[in-house]
């Protein structure tokens, strides 16, 4: 969404669960991370994890798309992840 005339586009904080499934993940976690789209939370939750979690690409964009949106009140302009609990 464009805001005014100064183009920035309005930030979205993201809240969703963990994609790798048992064993692999034996409790799951939880993520939230503040975004201009979905596209750029991935990008962002990709940068967060090791390699090893590269095999359950599908089931983070699927975590992403079933994932909690609230715009956010505040003028806040850095994407970011703002915290992960992955086990």
């Amino acid at each position: 969404m464009i805001l005014g005339g100064n183009m920035n586009l309005r930030k979205l904080i993201f809240v969703g669960k963990f994609w790798v499934p048992f064993p692999s993940s034996e409790y799951g976690g939880n993520w939230v991370v503040i975004a201009t789209d979905r596209d750029e939370v991935a990008s962002l939750l990709r940068g967060e994890v090791s390699d090893f979690y590269e095999q359950y690409d599908d089931n983070m964009l699927e975590s992403i798309r079933k994932a909690e949106c609230f715009a956010l009140a505040s003028d806040i302009t850095e994407s970011r992840v703002v915290c992960t609990f992955f086990t």
